[in-house]
């Protein structure tokens, strides 16, 4: 979670986000502590942790929200165990303003620990039990929903190990994944903009991290 929150914080754009709203992922360090905003709410089926904002119990497939109420949410690998997570993705859509921004994490199937978890399905426990959609897969889904990427990126590349120091001393893998397996990152980070019909703003650029890993997600096939 250390890497994807300080990507998120790089990637994120520099600007005020008055409602915002992490769902899932409640109990670790929260992506919504990362924020600028006014009004910070914490969704999850149980909340064990104190958060500085409103904390709310639903189900991600049936938020309790109005239309066009957040400007920004966050969703810390929230697909990666949703039970209906295109369903959710259509009520993050809902309860987005227009050019709100969503930003999401989740888990590669074709990675290490895509492999590793074929043979751990059977602990039923995280990261294992989870969904594992491919980044190109949900790429598809965003532009079925009107979500326009806006960056993405790509990060872990050490073997699943619960070990610190193991990883500590695995961590050149990092830079060499990056330049020579970039397709087999374990984790990837997607912000896309709710797009309206007709609306385009002017004189944006492509970031340099939607190029990489929109090239790379071209190259696989859909899962």
């Amino acid at each position: 979670m250390k890497a994807e929150r300080g990507q998120l914080s790089a990637m994120l754009p520099d600007r005020y986000f008055p409602v915002t709203l992490q769902i899932g992922c409640s109990g670790t360090p929260e992506f919504v502590d990362l924020i600028d905003c006014e009004r910070c709410v914490l969704v999850d089926i149980e909340l064990p942790r104190e958060l500085n904002g409103l904390k709310v119990i639903a189900e991600g497939s049936a938020l309790p929200f109005g239309s066009r109420s957040s400007d920004l949410v966050l969703l810390p690998h929230t697909l990666d165990f949703s039970p209906h997570p295109h369903q959710l993705l259509r009520e993050v859509v809902e309860i987005l303003v227009p050019e709100g921004l969503v930003a999401l994490t989740g888990l590669n199937p074709y990675s290490l620990w895509g492999g590793w978890r074929w043979t751990r399905q059977w602990r039923k426990t995280p990261p294992w039990n989870a969904n594992y959609f491919s980044p190109r897969r949900v790429q598809d889904w965003m532009s079925l929903l009107d979500l326009e990427i806006v960056s993405a990126s790509l990060m872990e590349y050490r073997l699943p190990t619960v070990s610190w120091g193991i990883r500590d001393r695995l961590g050149f893998l990092e830079v060499a994944g990056a330049r020579w397996w970039p397709g087999m990152a374990a984790v990837y980070l997607i912000i896309a903009r709710k797009r309206e019909l007709g609306v385009r703003p002017q004189g944006q650029r492509k970031s340099r991290h939607r190029r990489l890993a929109t090239g790379y997600a071209g190259t696989m096939a859909k899962s």
